[in-house]
């Protein structure tokens, strides 16, 4: 949220009640999440509070915070008489030249979605140190909807490219669960220093989040980490062969995937010195990183693109690499193909193998004779009377068998 507020509320009396109709959007939604939605102003200590005492109902019945809203219900809220107090002097609304970066780079709108080519070094969401995020400007792409449109992936700061907003909750359900599934085809492109020693392949090494200071900050290969995976293919190649342009198709979305995998394979893309250190910079081409989201294609068959920035662009020119463009959509459409014939399922996501660690032997206590027989007359008494209710262990005309004599063996079962 752009502001944080703190709310010093007390109930104004029995019959000041706001009411609030449910909408189809919200269908579904347990009361505690709608109430965040739809009151984003309340502190969840102060809901739960109402909650527990039984001041917010549903239909004029009180409601637990787990309880489920349908289209239609009415929710009614005690009115509370407040005195707002900003706990965050550093936030403020958006400018209006902040809100053009989306509306100005608006490529796809429908009654479902918008897709936004994301200016390299805008963050899809708010953080340490950030001023301004997608996030923060979503209120702007409304439109003739009364939702706020909701991020159902994220692209890195430094990345440009396409960027799909919901326009609704119960469709950013069905995006999400696409992305997770991986039935979204998605197509980058990057720059990067050197040429990969295969013109084409695939990189499935696993990657893991490193910590620092309690926060993950960066990821790294790690044979314990989550599967990943990456199919590229070099587009063209600059002479000297100190850069090349690659294709990446991330079939997995781990963080900072394609930006690991590529410094992984020794070719580091272009201005990422996060990754690639020192090495992932050449003279007199800046210290912008070079990856880019250009193309979506969702399960509906819905076909996102979305233009090169200046800064790739510049690069590209200055490499004579622009005629290949014509050639991109032929790439693509090997890559596709051969992900629909080698990629595992869309479900496929082997888990880190764990080992069971087996615990040191235990020294066996000693335990006195008489007390070994008293075990054992337990045994055996416990185990006549499962016997008595059982055919195990009974005889041809169901009449227990008689115990064999000598030491008992161990059952070959």
């Amino acid at each position: 949220m752009l502001n944080s507020w703190l709310w010093l509320g007390r109930l104004s009396g029995k019959n000041n009640m706001n009411e609030h109709t449910v909408s189809k959007t919200e269908a579904g939604l347990r009361l505690d999440k709608w109430i965040k939605a739809r009151l984003p102003g309340v502190p969840f200590g102060l809901s739960q509070k109402l909650l527990r005492k039984g001041a917010i109902k549903i239909n004029g019945k009180k409601a637990k915070a787990d309880a489920r809203v349908e289209p239609g219900d009415i929710i009614r809220v005690p009115t509370l008489e407040n005195t707002l107090k900003p706990i965050n002097h550093t936030a403020r609304p958006p400018r209006a030249e902040e809100a053009k970066l989306l509306t100005d780079n608006i490529i796809y709108k429908d009654a479902r979605i918008i897709a936004i080519n994301k200016p390299q070094g805008l963050a899809a969401q708010g953080g340490s140190g950030i001023r301004v995020s997608v996030d923060a400007l979503l209120d702007h792409l409304k439109f003739e909807g009364t939702d706020r449109p909701k991020l159902v992936h994220r692209i890195d700061k430094d990345t440009s490219g396409i960027l799909v907003l919901a326009r609704d909750r119960l469709v950013a359900n069905d995006m999400m669960e696409a992305f997770k599934t991986k039935t979204i085809r998605k197509i980058y492109y990057a720059l990067v220093v050197g040429v990969p020693e295969m013109q084409e392949g695939k990189i499935d090494v696993k990657l893991a989040g490193k910590k620092n200071l309690g926060r993950i900050e960066k990821a790294a290969v790690d044979p314990d980490g989550q599967y990943a995976l990456t199919y590229y293919k070099v587009i063209d190649k600059a002479a000297g062969k100190k850069l090349a342009w690659v294709a990446l198709m991330p079939v997995t979305g781990r963080m900072h995937q394609l930006r690991v995998h590529m410094a992984h394979i020794g070719n580091p893309i272009l201005g990422d010195g996060k990754y690639g250190g020192k090495g992932a910079f050449i003279e007199g081409l800046g210290d912008t990183m070079h990856l880019h989201s250009r193309r979506i294609i969702l399960p509906d068959e819905t076909d996102i693109e979305a233009p090169f920035p200046k800064h790739i662009m510049d690069t590209l020119k200055l490499f004579e690499f622009t005629h290949m463009q014509k050639e991109l959509r032929k790439v693509e459409k090997e890559m596709l193909e051969e992900l629909e014939t080698n990629a595992p399922p869309a479900t496929y996501e082997p888990r880190p193998t764990r080992t069971k660690t087996v615990a040191p032997e235990q020294k066996k206590k000693h335990v006195p004779t008489h007390k070994k027989n008293d075990v054992s007359r337990k045994k055996n008494d416990s185990s006549d009377r499962s016997k008595k209710n059982s055919s195990f262990g009974r005889g041809k005309n169901n009449t227990p068998s008689r115990p064999k004599k000598g030491p008992s063996r161990p059952s070959s079962r």
